[in-house]
This record gives structure tokens, C-alpha cells and sequence, in this order.
């Protein structure tokens, strides 16, 4: 996959030196290398403060997961102990996180962008002290100050202390990391791409973006909780490069070459709002999948009706897919709908969960 390398590359930001809050925007184009034709956004600020995740159907596991995430922090003494300096909150400052790759197999050119506030003065402290446990190297490329974080693995007889959290994560793989400013900070498995990131923030460089993808980036915006937006040419590759993992892999990856692109959207408040558009190459091409999308999604609700006819259990399913919707203009298709919050609860109480227990003071 694309981002197989760095995956978990966000929660390691989060981690060591990076704080990321409330001023949530969409993609910054400015910033992103001109070779992206693959961007994914997840504003975690957003989904956490919404309806939704406030209900008492999900907020018991978020408590869950954070008290979760936050003992493995506490676990790692290299990681508690940097992130203590940074003055970092993991739940409290987390917000928006945005991942970009290229059209091409490299995923070494993969960058994420963590976006917020935080101390740079902090962080920086934080990395010095890193430095002194041999757990990073600081380095400049121009005006660009570079945090390379090697795995353990590449150095054992330089790092005198177990291998912490933040070297495990990035599996044998150096990552370089930087912070742009007072809002942003960036990463990589490429140091070209990371000290380009910074030319281009300060404006030594200009991103060049392909007009394709420009035109798909503005179906992404600040108010959405997920975004998806890619090339036809980068998700082809990427399902080319899943080869034999995938089943039709090979069949996938030349349907989706003969699209523009795609984009996917999620935004959660007291309901959910999905959303998926494609952009087709040509009018012959737009008209299939209009037709196709059409049956697609007459036989979602028929489905639907039919479980419900069944069971009435499954009746809010219903509910959920006859606000399916279906636009077509000129070469773009788009299908949206909307799933409430009572409807998802009521699908919920079929599924066997057991609520987590509540957290003792």
C-alpha cells in the first residue's frame, strides 16, 4: 500500500514532539509536494467533539481507546518522558491529520502533515533530549531544522537505552520530521521531501499540483471529519501495487485508470453525512457509471426493505438508505446520504458489544 511505511507515522507525531489542536483546515496546497495526486485528512478534533462521539453509545469507547493509548504512552519511559518536556496532551491537542502520496509506487515520498498549535521552543527541547539519548540526530538542510529519528535496529551500539514506542513504529526505517511553524509539522521517509516541505511553507519553492487534482481537492473542506481524494492514476497504482494481496488487483487497477478520480467524505456531528464522487475521462464513461450507480443503489434500498420485511429490527437500514442520493453532472457522478444517530444506535443493539466499564476516580 502507499502508505504502508509510514501508517503509523501520525500516532508517532503525536507521541514525541508534535501538538495539534482546534484550527482545523482543509488541505494546504501550498505545502504539498507538486508530485501528490493522493491525499487523505482525518480531522480528529472535529469527530471527538461531535454529537456522535459525545452519545452514550460511542463515548464509553473512546474513554476505552484513550485510556488505552495513553497507559502505552505511560508504558514507554522514552516516550512519556519526551512527550512531558513537549508539553503534549494526546487526547487534549490532537486535531488535524492529513496524509499525501505520489501517483508512483514510492512511498518513501509519502508526507503527513500534523496541523495545530504547539511550542516549537518545547519541542525542540524535547528533541535535544532525545538527541542526548541517541534516539534522533538534529540536522539542517538549509534553513530547515530536520529531526531523523533511526530505528534501533540500523544502530544498536548507539542507543544505551531500550528501544522506545517512537523507533519501533517506524520498522526499520529512518523518519524525518520538521516543524514548519507555530501550526504545522511534517514527516517522512525522505529527507528531500520533508526539507522541500519547508522551501515551499517559506516560499523558496512553489507547489506545482497537476490541474487534475486541484479540481478534486476542492470537493475537501474544513467541516468535513474524513476526506479522501486521489487521482485515477494514483489508485491504480496503489491497487497495482497490492499485487497478489488483493483478489483483482490486476482488474482493479485498469478500471481505476480509466477514471479522473475519486473522493470520499465523512462528516460527523449528530449524524453521519457520506459522500463519494468520481470524476469520469469521458461522456461514454460518465453515462455508464450513471446507470450503473443508479442500480447500484435501487438495490441497496431493495435490500434494505427486504431485511426489514424479515426482521423489523433491520427497519432504520431503510431509514439510512432512502436518503441514498444519486447526482450526475456532465462528466462527475456523486452518491451521498445520511445516517442518524438513532438509526445507528438501533443497528447497534444488534450487534453483541460489551460496554466498556465506566473509569473508577
Amino acid at each position: 500500500m502507499v502508505f504502508s511505511r509510514l501508517r503509523w507515522s501520525a500516532l508517532l507525531l503525536v507521541l514525541t514532539a508534535c501538538a495539534v489542536p482546534s484550527a482545523v483546515q482543509a488541505f494546504d496546497q501550498k505545502i504539498l509536494p507538486s508530485s501528490t495526486e493522493l491525499a487523505l485528512m482525518i480531522n480528529f478534533n472535529q469527530i471527538l467533539k461531535s454529537e456522535i462521539a459525545q452519545s452514550d453509545l460511542v463515548k464509553p469507547y473512546i474513554e476505552q481507546a484513550k485510556d488505552y493509548l495513553q497507559k502505552e504512552v505511560e508504558k514507554d519511559a522514552i516516550a512519556d518522558k519526551y512527550s512531558k518536556i513537549a508539553g503534549i496532551d494526546l487526547f487534549r491537542d490532537v486535531g488535524n491529520v492529513t496524509m499525501v502520496a505520489s501517483g508512483t509506487k514510492e512511498a518513501d515520498k509519502s508526507l503527513v502533515i500534523v496541523e495545530g498549535k504547539f511550542d516549537p521552543a518545547k519541542i525542540r527541547s524535547a528533541a535535544e533530549e532525545a538527541a542526548k539519548d541517541q534516539v534522533l540526530v538534529i540536522t539542517k538542510v538549509g534553513d530547515a531544522t530536520i529531526y531523523e529519528i533511526t530505528p534501533k535496529a540500523k544502530t544498536p551500539e548507539a542507543h544505551p537505552q531500550p528501544e522506545s514506542v517512537l523507533q519501533k513504529t517506524i520498522a526499520g526505517q529512518t523518519l524525518y520530521v520538521s516543524v514548519l511553524d507555530n501550526s504545522t509539522i511534517v514527516a517522512s521517509a525522505s529527507k528531500d521531501v520533508v526539507s522541500g516541505t519547508v522551501a515551499r511553507a517559506k516560499g523558496a519553492m512553489v507547489a506545482k499540483l497537476s490541474s487534475n487534482f486541484k479540481t478534486l481537492l476542492d470537493n475537501a473542506n474544513s467541516k468535513q471529519s474524513f476526506s479522501f481524494v486521489a487521482t485515477g492514476n494514483a489508485l491504480s497504482s496503489a491497487a497495482d501495487s497490492a499485487g497478489g494481496a488483493v483478489p483483482n488487483a490486476g482488474d482493479a487497477a485498469k478500471s481505476l485508470s480509466e477514471i479522473e478520480g475519486l473522493f470520499v467524505s465523512l462528516t460527523v456531528k449528530d449524524a453521519i453525512h457520506f459522500q463519494m464522487g468520481i470524476a469520469a475521462k469521458n461522456d461514454q464513461m460518465a453515462k455508464q457509471l450513471s446507470e450503473q450507480g443508479g442500480q447500484y443503489v435501487a438495490l441497496a434500498r431493495a435490500m434494505a426493505q427486504m431485511q426489514a420485511d424479515q426482521d423489523k429490527s433491520f427497519t432504520p437500514l431503510v431509514a439510512i438508505a432512502n436518503t441514498i442520493q444519486l447526482r450526475s453532472e456532465g462528466r462527475n457522478l456523486t452518491i451521498e446520504g445520511t445516517a442518524t444517530l438513532d438509526a445507528i444506535t438501533n443497528l447497534a443493539k444488534m450487534v453483541p458489544m460489551t460496554t466498556p466499564a465506566p473509569k473508577t476516580p
